[in-house]
């Protein structure tokens, strides 16, 4: 109904049916009763709750690509049904599995998690990728019918904690002839033995 005149019957009641469309949320349901000797129209209301469709297709899935490695990062999937309406946990809550190849794991599970969805249809699994930097493959499993996706999130190599030096020629010692040349290399890695890139170093001599 949107809006519709009825006549109570001998029993004092009046029967409307409500027929919702496509759209989920709360619908205010109002009756009013107005007669000459009221001093002000009766009123009674009350809100239906209008839960949304079978889950039909991922709408969202929000997550980091690259991590640093031995971090953490959020991966949250948003589902909707058929008609777009949100698949949200104010009914029932519908859950989504997520899985990723050991050594990475999720925080508060191990390769595998399943979360049901919130009241804003966001499903949230809390990854930790491998210390060791490269690539983890995280699988994602919906209800049905919504096919399984797969992403990838890199881990790369955090903030300097170690530095190795090569010097060529190794020798130790150079002429002094003012035209020999001596290659000093240096490698940065993180406090999982990673090479960190985009670090700046200063290179300084002095003679003794």
């Amino acid at each position: 109904i949107s809006s519709t005149h009825l006549v109570t019957g001998s029993d004092g009641k009046a029967t409307a049916t409500f027929r919702h469309g496509t759209r989920s949320g709360t619908a205010t349901i109002t009756a009013t009763v107005s007669h000459e000797e009221l001093d002000a129209p009766l009123t009674g209301s009350v809100e239906q709750q209008i839960d949304h469709a079978a889950p039909h297709k991922i709408a969202n899935l929000w997550y980091e690509p690259e991590v640093t490695a031995g971090g953490t990062t959020e991966i949250v999937v948003r589902m909707v049904d058929r008609y777009g309406n949100v698949v949200d946990g104010r009914n029932v809550a519908e859950e989504v599995t997520f899985t990723v190849g050991s050594p990475a794991g999720f925080v508060g599970g191990t390769d595998k998690i399943t979360v049901p969805v919130d009241a804003a249809g966001n499903a949230t699994a809390m990854l930790r990728v491998d210390t060791l930097a490269g690539e983890n493959l995280v699988s994602i499993y919906p209800p049905a019918p919504i096919v399984s996706d797969m992403i990838s999130i890199t881990g790369v190599g955090g903030p300097p904690a170690d530095i190795t030096q090569v010097v060529v020629p190794s020798s130790g010692s150079v002429p002094a002839d003012g035209k020999t040349e001596v290659s000093f290399t240096y490698t940065l890695f993180d406090e999982y033995g990673n090479p960190t890139a985009g670090h700046g170093l200063w290179v300084n001599a002095t003679l003794l």
